[in-house]
């Protein structure tokens, strides 16, 4: 076949041999044309983003029913020791990972900075809370926007980011999106919210298929944690058993006695004669409300021993410990993180600084998610609604502070600490004395102070040098009878 030579602007006669050996000429489409009809299946989302809300109809869907409930994850991460120290450890880094806010625009900054500094409650408050996604697979702030505050009547302000009980959280959507957050307020009547308007942030999104309920690490610590409290109910029985042993008694079975009660009293039959059983009913009967009398009453012949039973210590120990790192391990965080070193476990200090930075590592997805809808659902609307659409371009940026991140202050410490020591810095260098005790919360030292002191040392110096010299100079003639010298 042969193609026309401006094929690219202009159709072209297309000549194609068929088997017939006619030559037949054809109008062949222009390659600009080609083009556009082989990529028009690629434009537009043929899949949805929301698997579940893959109908034209308004769905409303909720948390998928799975092994543990809800509310059960939320006792685990509020009750149990393990797991509530990885939670508020992971929130608190979020927290201080998650930075300030800075513009290029000066003006842009200062406004935006007054509108998070008079929201009710903090940042870092609302990121503490969206930290919770990582343990229970989601987390929401509503955002609540307001033009009526006093003294800035008609201006958009940031009122509060108010957080939402997962448990009380549904979605609402159509064609595989979500349009509406439906909420189950106090008075038990549902609050249908704009998508837009709520921050929600997703556990771990690549996993779970773009799930809006995520996928909690709670629920891989479960097991263990259920094992772990059976293990520590077998303990305590275990222990009781050491420290008062099993009772066990020894009666001789021909014997025939009444049986009392646990007040002493005869028991009666049906016909109101004494109830008579053998010696070693009558003493099983006893012991079986030892709690509840605290008292045997036995024949001088009948023989009652504590029965020593093995606790199995190092059984416990063990178990215990594993089942506590399996849950660590669940949440990500290294059991080095709280090891104080009284299970061989000292000079692990560097180690565990190294685990931390591998656990804000993990935690980095979280802290982008936080940043990246504070930015596009807060920080934009307000640009867009005060300032216009022209600052929707540029939002700022949320960015840990060298001063504030406790890895960074700690590296640099060591650093200056290490460059003074050797020499490279001279001790005397009062600007790098300075910055060492600030890291380190002692006040400053001021520089003007400092000079004074340094002043008054030189003076003293000189004044007892001219001492000295005065006293090693020969008297003068006469001095003597002048009674300037002894």
């Amino acid at each position: 076949m042969g193609i026309g030579k401006n094929n690219h602007s202009y159709s072209s006669l297309l000549t194609v041999l068929y088997p017939s050996q006619k030559k037949v000429t054809v109008s062949s489409p222009r390659i600009t044309d080609i083009r556009q009809s082989a990529l028009a299946p690629m434009s537009g989302q043929i899949t949805s983003t929301i698997a579940r809300l893959s109908q034209d109809a308004i769905q409303e869907i909720t948390r998928l029913k799975g092994k543990y409930k809800l509310d059960e994850l939320i006792a685990m991460l509020k009750y149990d020791p393990t797991s509530k120290a990885c939670r508020r450890l992971k929130a608190l880094r979020v927290q201080t990972a998650l930075g300030d806010y800075g513009h290029p625009d000066k003006d842009i900054d200062k406004w935006v900075h007054g509108n998070l500094d008079e929201m009710e409650g903090t940042l870092q408050e609302a990121a503490g809370h969206l930290s919770n996604a990582m343990g229970l697979g989601t987390a929401l702030c509503e955002i609540v926007l307001d033009n009526r505050v006093p003294g800035r009547w008609g201006e958009w302000r940031l009122k509060a980011l108010n957080p939402l009980d997962i448990t009380k959280v549904t979605f609402r959507g159509t064609k595989g999106k979500i349009t509406e957050v439906v909420y189950l307020d106090g008075d038990g009547r549902k609050k249908y919210i704009p998508y837009h308007r709520v921050i929600h942030i997703v556990n771990d999104p690549e996993m779970v298929f773009n799930d809006p309920f995520g996928a909690a690490e709670s629920e891989s610590a479960m097991p263990y944690y259920k094992s772990k409290q059976s293990l520590t109910a077998e303990m305590l029985v275990a222990g009781k058993n050491q420290a008062t042993g099993i009772l066990t008694a020894f009666a001789d079975s021909n014997d025939s006695v009444r049986l009392l009660d646990v007040n002493g009293n005869p028991q009666k039959n049906m016909d109101g004669s004494d109830k008579i059983v053998s010696s070693v009913e009558s003493l099983a009967y006893q012991l079986t409300n030892l709690e509840n009398s605290n008292v045997i009453v036995t024949d001088l012949k009948n023989k009652i021993v504590p029965l020593a039973m093995p606790t199995g210590d190092s059984f416990f120990i063990n178990n215990l410990q594993y089942l506590n790192r399996q849950i660590m391990l669940s949440f990500g965080v290294s059991a080095l993180m709280f090891d104080e070193g009284s299970v061989g476990g000292l000079g692990n200090s560097g180690i565990s600084q190294s685990h931390k930075s591998v656990l804000d590592s993990q935690i980095d997805g979280i802290v982008k998610q936080i940043r990246d809808k504070l930015l596009e659902r807060v920080i934009k609307q307000l640009l867009v609604y005060n300032f216009g659409s022209k600052y929707a371009r540029n939002l700022g940026t949320f960015a840990v502070s060298a001063s504030t991140d406790p890895n960074i202050i700690i590296s640099k410490g060591n650093f200056l600490l290490s460059a003074i020591t050797s020499g490279a810095i001279p001790a005397s260098d009062i600007s790098a004395i300075n910055v060492l005790r600030e890291m380190c919360g002692v006040p400053k030292i001021d520089m003007e102070e400092q000079q004074r002191m340094i002043n008054a040392q030189l003076d003293q110096q000189m004044q007892q040098q001219q001492m000295q010299q005065g006293a090693m100079q020969p008297p003068q003639p006469g001095a003597e009878a002048m009674g300037q010298y002894p």
